[in-house]
């Protein structure tokens, strides 16, 4: 993070994805707001598919949106692998 100038706002840096706040009626911090307006940033709001939780958003910062699918069970299981064997690894 850099300081951009005398209203000392923040910017991140190129190419960071800053996640954010999922709820619909909550705009980003301003480092996140600004670094995504000047397309440094990669803004990332994870929702649901409805409508109202992304479309503001959309019309604002001219955000793209993607539809990714649900993960697999398989999927779970080795993310739930991984989740757990970084805990206890962590406890050693």
């Amino acid at each position: 993070m850099r300081d951009t100038g005398l209203a000392g706002h923040f910017a991140l840096k190129k190419g960071v994805w800053a996640l954010t706040d999922s709820s619909a009626n909550k705009q980003p911090c301003v480092a996140f707001y600004h670094s995504g307006q000047k397309n440094d940033a990669w803004v990332v709001k994870v929702t649901s598919p409805e409508r109202e939780q992304w479309y503001q958003w959309e019309k604002e910062l001219k955000m793209y949106h993607f539809v990714m699918n649900h993960f697999t069970s398989d999927e779970l299981r080795a993310l739930r692998f991984v989740f757990i064997s970084f805990i206890l690894f962590s406890l050693t």
